[in-house]
């Protein structure tokens, strides 16, 4: 049962890291190139953190698998 839920909890992480990802991928797109003067992608200190989090948690889950 624990281990049950334990994968589910992180299917559900890695579910929200790939809408974080390309939550800002959308971002960066519609900065660069949305606009008629492109304008630079500012990122906070906790925004820039939860997507190195976000794009190592997806590489380690490519790489190795989610095992338990």
């Amino acid at each position: 049962m624990g281990l049950v839920l334990l994968n589910k909890f992180l299917l559900l992480i890695l579910f929200l890291s790939i809408l974080n990802v390309i939550k800002e991928g959308v971002r960066f797109i519609w900065s660069w190139i949305g606009t008629d003067q492109p304008q630079r992608l500012i990122l906070s200190e906790k925004n820039l953190f939860l997507l190195g989090l976000s794009i190592s948690y997806i590489l380690l889950c490519i790489f190795s698998g989610i095992k338990i």
